[in-house]
């Protein structure tokens, strides 16, 4: 399966799902730090559960999930380009690509940009569905947190990747240029 039918399938699925996610604008982030910071082990349960696939995750803890994610010791922001799984892409070795994906999304669970690419490499098989479940999740709280309009309405994200993997996904806006490098 090519990537637009990956893209279209996410969409659909991010449509179908649209109800079911958290509005990230509803969330104050200083109550989402206060929270991790005071309560890391139910931060680290609920991550478990996402990586699980737990797909009953309630609305406003996928939000306090993703944007938590940035008051945790492993948060290094936009400082990780996932050289190694790129590379590999590019030499056309998706097991080491899927490998280094899944290395680096130890410490990067709630990266859109890592999410979507093990979504896209394991398409086909038994965890696919729950990758992309992941993908479409991740997605639905950055959507929801704004229109991406205006400064005032922009996308709020913990990643600048983030917001460029919403860009290319949902806008089809594949020939950005990143902007992090």
């Amino acid at each position: 399966m090519n990537k637009d039918n990956i893209k279209k399938y996410l969409i659909l699925l991010l449509a179908f799902l649209f109800s079911s996610f958290a509005s990230a604008s509803a969330q104050k982030i200083s109550a989402i730090r206060q929270w991790v910071q005071s309560s890391p082990d139910e931060y680290y349960s609920l991550l478990a559960r996402f990586e699980n696939g737990d797909k009953d995750i309630i609305k406003s803890d996928l939000a306090k999930l993703y944007y938590g994610f940035a008051f945790c010791k492993e948060y290094n922001g936009n400082f990780d380009m996932f050289s190694e799984m790129y590379d590999a892409l590019k030499a056309g070795d998706k097991d080491k690509a899927l490998e280094e994906a899944m290395k680096s999304r130890k410490q990067n669970p709630v990266c859109l940009e890592l999410l979507y690419q093990i979504a896209s490499l394991t398409f086909k098989s038994p965890e696919g569905v729950d990758n992309a479940y992941r993908v479409v999740a991740m997605m639905k709280v950055i959507l929801d947190s704004g229109d991406g309009k205006s400064p005032q309405s922009a996308y709020k994200v913990i990643r600048t990747g983030d917001e460029y993997q919403i860009l290319s996904i949902v806008y089809r806006m594949d020939s950005l240029l990143m902007q992090t490098a």
